[in-house]
């Protein structure tokens, strides 16, 4: 929540509007209801209130400034929703790893500095050419599968594995 107001303040929002987000954003109180049974009130401490509408905009403002953070351009990246996807091309296997490898750990640090968890599980590397990165000190290694905004490709790029899953 706290990484937010600094961002929300260079969009411009100042006044009644950063008053709003403020109370919106803190002071919250949430429980869980499953199968009939009712958790207690717990305080809202990090992020928004689960079935917010604003919560995705709010989203948007943390990590519209992940590209200039991480210094890549429009080529280097994909992402939709909460999946950011970095990539590197090069003339050699070293070259690209150490590309891969440096954008990846500067991406690391600015998800830690935003608060976003990175889940290590979801990190995958295409096998194109043999080798291995670390991400924020956690090794990546080859996969036979790798998601891409929830469609699964095989090692020669096809959707069999999600075609599979759909069927």
């Amino acid at each position: 929540q706290l990484q937010l107001f600094p961002k929300l303040g260079k969009l411009g929002i100042a006044d009644t509007q950063f008053k709003w987000f403020h109370s919106y954003l803190t002071g919250g109180y949430q429980r869980v209801v499953w199968n009939g049974t009712e958790s207690e009130f717990l305080p809202v401490e990090y992020g928004v209130r689960q079935g917010s509408i604003v919560g995705p905009i709010l989203y948007l403002v943390l990590i519209a400034d992940v590209t200039s953070c991480v210094g890549v351009g429009n080529e280097d990246y994909s992402g939709y929703a909460d999946d950011f996807f970095l990539w590197a091309v090069g003339d050699s296997l070293e070259g690209v790893g150490s590309l891969l490898e440096s954008r990846a750990d500067t991406f690391s640090r600015f998800a830690g500095g935003n608060s976003l968890l990175m889940i290590g599980g979801n990190a995958k590397k295409k096998d194109v050419a043999v080798f291995t990165i670390n991400v924020g000190g956690v090794e990546v290694h080859p996969s036979d599968e790798i998601e891409f905004l929830g469609v699964k490709f095989d090692s020669g790029f096809t959707t069999v594995p999600h075609n599979i899953n759909v069927g």
